[in-house]
Order: structure tokens, then sequence, then C-alpha cells
């Protein structure tokens, strides 16, 4: 598999976490919690038998990532009244 495929992959998940989080702004709190430990769950999990590829992994990774990004960037798109000092 060539670079440019694992980061063009990548950089569709890191784009589209980043864009439904300016568009529709954070959720709230348990579900990017949630996000992170489905990512770290799903990353963890052993690929069925016979599925094991670079094409799996490429598949498993981009989610993972765009999971775990939308997770933790959740943090800082937080509506302007949910921070302290604002509003």
């Amino acid at each position: 598999m060539s670079n440019s495929t694992v980061v063009l992959t990548y950089g569709i998940a890191a784009l589209l976490a980043l864009s439904l989080l300016y568009l529709f702004r954070a959720r709230r709190w348990y579900w990017h919690v949630g996000s992170v430990v489905v990512a770290f769950l799903i990353g963890v999990i052993a690929p069925p038998e016979g599925w094991a590829s670079q094409r799996y992994d490429l598949a498993i990774g981009s989610i993972f990532f765009f999971l775990c990004l939308w997770g933790l960037a959740g943090m800082f798109f937080r509506p302007p009244h949910d921070i302290p000092g604002h509003g």
C-alpha cells in the first residue's frame, strides 16, 4: 500500500472529524468520552480470522483515528455558554 493512500485516508478521517465539530459543535461530554472508549476498544480487538490485511488495518486505523480525534477535540469546540467566564 502506498504512503499517499495512507496519508489520504487518515487526512479524510481528520477532515471529517474536525468538519463535524466545526459545523455541529461539540455534543454532550459523555458522547466524546464514549467515542474515545469505543476507539480504544476497536483498537484492541483482534481481526476476525481471514480478515487480517493492510486494507483492514487501514480501515480500522482510520475509524480509530476519527473517533479519537472527534472525542478529544470536542473540548475545543464547546459552545460559548459552556465555557466558564463567557456568556
